[in-house]
């Protein structure tokens, strides 16, 4: 069970009015469910409190929830709910993980795909396997996928999520728990397209560089096609633009340029 400010509010609404139950969700939007408000008040007793993005899970079997949030040695880890979206968003440090505000999880996942052309002939490698959406699509749409995520952090999160739980057990999709750079070096395998959806350059400059870009292209099948999410282009590092960077730097590795938009670049090799 997920509980979320929304939730809260769902119920505060209900017992404000003098019902007995309410509606609400327990799945972070996937479905509606009525709850006995005495019920869900001796539950509440045995979470943490919910703030803003909180999301807390509560494990039945053990009955106590905790927040979807790992903090160690490596960092701060956590799944937050957006107002805007069901889907929980990856945040590490508080930096919130490659999301388009304009068009939404979905809708920005989709427009990535299509425009990758995945088909069930494709062979794809993914840099970053963060929250699993994108991994999840390209799942459902390539014949093969290996995605590539160094934290195990952000790995033990996706277990937690009802929309990315299920991807573990894809047949078709293996996910390596390793430092892309190291990967990339070292891999003999060969991919018909990449997606590379690095942090940002201040979180991840190693994934930004010729020598990485170059170790992508001995990865890559003639004709494969690269994209390589940038963030917004006008974003600017030190007095440079980094979107222009990037496209010299891997022009530079044997990548030919296909387009650029707002929120990536699409190579060719």
């Amino acid at each position: 069970m997920y509980l979320t400010l929304e939730t809260i509010q769902d119920y505060l609404i209900a017992k404000k009015e003098n019902k007995t139950t309410f509606e609400t969700t327990f799945d972070l939007g996937i479905s509606k469910t009525t709850w006995p408000i005495d019920k869900f008040e001796a539950l509440l007793d045995k979470c943490p409190k919910i703030r803003n993005e909180d999301i807390v899970f509560y494990d039945e079997k053990k009955k106590e929830g905790v927040k979807l949030q790992i903090s160690n040695e490596n960092g701060i880890f956590s799944l937050r709910k957006d107002k805007n979206e069901n889907k929980p968003i990856l945040y590490i440090n508080a930096v919130k993980m490659n999301v388009s505000k304009d068009l939404g999880i979905d809708a920005y996942n989709e427009n990535v795909m299509d425009s990758l052309e995945v088909s069930t002939y494709d062979d794809v490698l993914e840099i970053c396997t963060g929250a699993g959406y994108k991994t999840l699509l390209l799942a459902e749409k390539a014949k093969n996928v290996v995605s590539i995520e160094k934290s195990k952090e952000v790995l033990e999160l996706m277990t937690y999520n009802p929309y990315t739980k299920e991807l573990l057990k894809k047949e078709n999709v293996k996910i390596i728990t390793d430092d892309a750079t190291n990967y990339a070096k070292k891999s003999k395998e060969k991919f018909t397209k990449i997606l590379h959806d690095p942090p940002t350059f201040k979180f991840a400059p190693e994934l930004y560089t010729k020598e990485f870009y170059a170790d992508l292209y001995g990865l890559a099948e003639e004709g494969c096609i690269l994209f390589h999410y940038t963030g917004n282009p006008g974003n600017k590092f030190r007095g440079k633009d980094l979107t222009s960077a990037t496209i010299e730097r891997a022009k530079q590795a044997g990548w030919k340029l296909m387009k650029r938009y707002d929120l990536g670049i699409y190579f060719r090799k």
